[in-house]
């Protein structure tokens, strides 16, 4: 995995996938770091690699600096579950739509008037 990859794996992580949260945690123009970010401009990367360090101690500095070893472990497995765990609350949030919508429905017929009904 290249540098670039693995910033953007911190990115993905730690800052919910925005570049510009990350650039802000280093105080760095938010051009500045998605420039670096691809393989032409990822030897601009290593300055940051001490200050991404500080800011997500959780992170292997093996992995940051030489792709050896595991990110970070527990943040890899907690970011898989966070995202499980995502998918699962929008699939719920559909089916209480669609409850809304039936529950809706049958409202409105019980409160049409049948057109046997005498007055």
């Amino acid at each position: 995995m290249q540098l670039f990859e693995r910033v953007q794996m911190i990115i993905d992580v730690y800052c919910q996938g925005s570049q510009s949260k990350l650039a802000e945690l280093l105080g760095v123009h938010q051009r500045t770091l998605n420039r670096n970010i691809k393989p032409e401009g990822q030897d601009q990367l290593w300055q940051f690699l001490g200050r991404i360090l500080e800011l997500f101690p959780q992170v292997n500095r093996y992995w940051l600096f030489l792709d050896e070893g595991e990110m970070g472990g527990q943040a890899i497995q907690a970011h898989g579950e966070l995202e499980m765990l995502r998918q699962r609350i929008t699939d719920l949030e559909k089916i209480i739509h669609l409850q809304d919508v039936i529950i809706s429905r049958a409202e409105q017929r019980s409160n049409t008037p049948s057109s046997g009904a005498t007055k």
